[in-house]
């Protein structure tokens, strides 16, 4: 995989980039499985093939079939996997901690090094521009069990927000999930579930999911009390930072 990420980042400038479908028929081919599947749970790229899946179904690009049911009705006017020339000026720069504190981040990876120009490699799991607007309206979505109540819009029904919200992994499948921000976590299918909040220290209530990007942006939403939490910060690893736990603590302790 990192041979073929490699790949994918030396072609992206070429007149033969990698699409997304060739990401899906290459990994199928090439990538020898690091593991029988369903007796352990690693972090890959199985986001990545469901979008050529749903490319493939739907016919149409992953950007445009986004575009199409997810942010349009939402109204997420500044989500795209590029930005346009005249929206330039309010790309916030991606930094990284260096030996000399922060430094801009000088190797975006997973085809996320130029946002100028539209890509031909649309990953199902990595590289969408957004704003923190945005962004909330499509947590907003989730918080409603796939209703976004301010537009009226329904993303999905109330069966598929258990399917993707209900934990899925075995307890030896657990065992794959070594990152200390996510103690007492299992995974739903796509997003992060919360099991068991005392072993992880915090107030906020089992049954919580959501995500945390590479790039730093952070959302959990918590069913219970129909609480969103976002927090973004254009810095590598910053979305698992102490800061995130403090915060997230702090709000959800305030909560009657």
């Amino acid at each position: 995989m990192v041979a073929f990420y490699d790949e994918i980042n030396t072609r992206l400038s070429t007149d033969h980039p990698v699409n997304t479908q060739e990401f899906a028929m290459r990994v199928g081919k090439d990538v020898p499985l690091l593991f029988q599947p369903g007796t352990r749970w690693s972090y890959g790229a199985s986001a990545d093939i469901l979008g050529a899946v749903l490319e493939h179904i739907s016919d149409l690009p992953l950007d445009e079939l986004f575009r199409k049911l997810i942010f349009t009705p939402l109204g997420m006017k500044d989500t795209d996997f590029y930005v346009p020339k005249e929206k330039r000026p309010r790309l916030a720069q991606l930094y990284a901690w260096g030996e000399n504190g922060l430094q801009i981040e000088p190797d975006p990876h997973l085809g996320m090094t130029d946002y100028r120009k539209r890509l031909a490699f649309f990953s199902g799991g990595a590289g969408l521009i957004s704003t923190l607007s945005d962004y909330a309206q499509f947590a907003n979505a989730l918080a409603g069990k796939g209703l976004h109540k301010a537009s009226g819009t329904r993303l999905f029904g109330e069966g598929t927000w258990r399917y993707l919200t209900t934990p899925q992994l075995s307890p030896r499948q657990k065992t794959g999930i070594d990152w200390p921000q996510l103690k007492g976590y299992t995974y739903g299918n796509l997003l992060r579930v919360l099991e068991n909040p005392a072993a992880c220290c915090t107030c906020v209530p089992a049954g919580e999911f959501g995500w945390d990007g590479w790039t730093g942006p952070y959302f959990c939403v918590s069913p219970e009390d129909q609480t969103v939490l976002l927090y973004l910060v254009q810095v590598c690893g910053g979305s698992t930072s102490d800061i995130v736990t403090r915060l997230r603590n702090t709000t959800f302790g305030m909560l009657g």
